[in-house]
C-alpha cells in the first residue's frame, strides 16, 4: 500500500541448475568444442500473475497510534513493520509471526525497549513490536480469518481495549493465522511517526460489519512487595515497579449485515495476571538521632 493505492510488484522466478539436461549439455559443447551452455529450468511462480492482479481492494485494516519519541521502541515497531509488508498467503497458508519477524537482536535491527515480563515492567531487545502483533490481530479479527495462536498480555496495553491484544515473545510466544479464504491475500503495513496500520489486501473488501463485545469477568489486587535496598535512608521507599491489578475478560466477534448478528464468535478468555507493586525500603535504618541541647 503506497500513496493511497494497492502497489503490485511481480514475483523474480528463482532459477537452479537442470540436472537431467547438464550430461547432454557437456557432451554438445565437447562435440563441437564451444563453450558449455549451463542448463537452467525456472521454479514455479508461487503465485501467478493473474492472482495477482486480483489483490485489488483492501480487505480489511486497522490502525494503533504511540509515542513517536519513544526513539527505541518506535524503531522496533518499524523495523517488525518493514519485515512483514507485502507478505503473501496463498488459500490455506498460516502466518507465523515469529518466524516472519525472526529473533529481536541488534544485529537484525532491533533495540533496547520496555516490555512486560510476568507482570513486571523490565526492558529488552524488540520492546513495543507487541503493537505490531497486536495491530495486525486486529485487521484479521476484521477480515474474519482464522485465529490459530494468540496470547494476552501479562498486564493490559494502553492501545487497544482488553481482549483485544497479542503478545509475542521468541521463540515460544506467538500470534498465528490461517488464509482460510479461497483467494490469495497480501499484509500490508504503513508506518507512520505515531501511527501504525494493517491492511490485509485481496480480490475485494469484506462484505460484512465487524464489532466487538467484551465480557468483565473478574479483577483482583496483587497487593504490594517490599525489596531491601541498604542505600536508603530510615523512612524513605523507592517504586521498584508499579506493578498492577489482574483481570479477566472474554471477547466475542460480532459478524453483521445491516444490523442483523449472522454469527458471534467466542475469541476466549483473557488473563491479565498483573503483578504487586514491588517497592523498596531499609528496614535496617536507624532514625536520627536527636541532637543534644547546647549548654
Amino acid at each position: 500500500w503506497a500513496g493511497g493505492r494497492v502497489k503490485l510488484t511481480p514475483e523474480i522466478p528463482t532459477w537452479e541448475l537442470d540436472q537431467a539436461r547438464l550430461s547432454a549439455a557437456w557432451a554438445d559443447a565437447l562435440a563441437n568444442n564451444t563453450a558449455l551452455v549451463v542448463p537452467l529450468k525456472a521454479e514455479d511462480l508461487k503465485i501467478k500473475p493473474e492472482q495477482l492482479e486480483s489483490m485489488r481492494a483492501i480487505v480489511s485494516e486497522f490502525n494503533t497510534k504511540f509515542s513517536s519519541g519513544q526513539v527505541a521502541r518506535s524503531k522496533n515497531i518499524k523495523r517488525a513493520a518493514e519485515l512483514i509488508d507485502g507478505t503473501i498467503l496463498m488459500p490455506g497458508e498460516v502466518f507465523d509471526f515469529n518466524r516472519v519477524v525472526g529473533q529481536r537482536t541488534a544485529a537484525r535491527g532491533f533495540h533496547v525497549a520496555g516490555v512486560y515480563v510476568s507482570g513486571r515492567h523490565e526492558f529488552d531487545f524488540g520492546g513495543g513490536i507487541c503493537q505490531v502483533s497486536t495491530t495486525l490481530y486486529n485487521a484479521v479479527l476484521l477480515g474474519e480469518l482464522k485465529v490459530n495462536a494468540r496470547n494476552p498480555h501479562s498486564l493490559p496495553v494502553p492501545y487497544v481495549p482488553l481482549g483485544r491484544d497479542a503478545a509475542v515473545s521468541w521463540p515460544n510466544l506467538d500470534f498465528k493465522f490461517t488464509n482460510d479464504t479461497k483467494s490469495p491475500l497480501a499484509v500490508s503495513a504503513e508506518y507512520r511517526p505515531g501511527q501504525l496500520t494493517f491492511r490485509i489486501l485481496g480480490e475485494a473488501k469484506h462484505p460484512h460489519d465487524v464489532s466487538f463485545e467484551t465480557k468483565f469477568l473478574g479483577s483482583w489486587d496483587n497487593g504490594v512487595k517490599y525489596e531491601t535496598d541498604s542505600s536508603l535512608g530510615y523512612g524513605v521507599e523507592r517504586v521498584v515497579d508499579r506493578g498492577g491489578a489482574g483481570r479477566r475478560v472474554r471477547t466475542y466477534r460480532l459478524i453483521k449485515t445491516g444490523d442483523q448478528v449472522v454469527r458471534r464468535d467466542d475469541l476466549g478468555e483473557s488473563v491479565y495476571r498483573g503483578g504487586p507493586r514491588i517497592v523498596a525500603r531499609n528496614p535496617n535504618a536507624k532514625p536520627p538521632q536527636p541532637k543534644a541541647p547546647a549548654d
